[in-house]
């Protein structure tokens, strides 16, 4: 459990802005051990996964794209990979928000059949103190939960502490510290005043090593008639198509 006491330690710490002034023997003396924290999550019906003003329907797989309405807050050019939504609120993660911890202060020895990131992600502001990982694999398991196709977002706080310590099979992984919360009703206002765009999620820019561009390249398809073909697109390996003659521009 020791290199899990310093994950902890350093997690809470940095995002705390006293890292660079405590040194990490004294951390050790404070907590005993990482908390793997779980979010809310509801268990879902299709009947109970609600829309919006928007054309696209809410639910987990869906990427939440913020509009210039979010300039100057927190979650300005974030994209969010919606992990969750129902009656008692939303969950997800900051995809596009390396953070400056590198990934081996947060685990020294990884297990090596798992390709980890050089980082540690921030996925919100949520308890910044807790880990959530995503998962690029086509192998699942209980406590695993798909997104989308290869895409799974371990959500169960003990398959998180397993895969962190042995790896899992052929798989790349992202580990992001908080998540991104709304209370019941939140997500929707905010949607409707402009402040997000929704869009269908792939795999391949969740784990886009270019993290500066996704906001850009998603919020241009959130505001265009390409958006909703995105994914058929990428998986063929194909450029953006030119609108058709007569098409009106989004």
């Amino acid at each position: 459990m020791e290199k899990f006491r310093v994950l902890f330690l350093i997690l809470f710490f940095v995002f705390s802005g006293i890292l660079s002034r405590t040194p990490v023997s004294d951390f050790l003396r404070m907590v005993p051990e990482i908390h793997f924290s779980r979010p809310f999550i509801p268990t879902l019906t299709a009947a109970e996964i609600r829309t919006t003003g928007s054309k696209r329907s809410l639910g987990a797989g869906m990427f939440l794209v913020a509009t210039p309405e979010l300039l100057h807050s927190a979650f300005d050019q974030t994209v969010i990979l919606l992990l969750d939504h129902g009656s008692q609120g939303a969950v997800g993660v900051v995809i596009n928000k390396p953070s400056p911890i590198s990934f081996s202060q947060v685990l020294v020895d990884p297990p090596e059949q798992t390709k980890w990131p050089e980082k540690l992600y921030w996925g919100g502001p949520v308890s910044s103190g807790t880990l959530h990982l995503l998962l690029k694999t086509n192998e699942t398991s209980d406590g695993m939960r798909k997104m989308v196709e290869d895409l799974y977002w371990v959500h169960d706080s003990e398959r998180l502490e397993t895969i962190l310590k042995q790896g899992w099979p052929d798989s790349v992984a992202r580990v992001y510290a908080g998540y991104s919360g709304w209370a019941p009703g939140q997500l929707e206002d905010e949607i409707l005043r402009g402040s997000w765009k929704i869009l269908e999620a792939d795999v391949e820019s969740v784990f886009d090593p270019e993290s500066g561009k996704i906001w850009k390249e998603l919020f241009f398809l959130s505001n265009s008639h390409w958006g909703m073909t995105r994914i058929k697109q990428q998986q063929h390996h194909a450029s953006i198509p030119a609108l058709p003659r007569g098409m009106p521009e989004g």
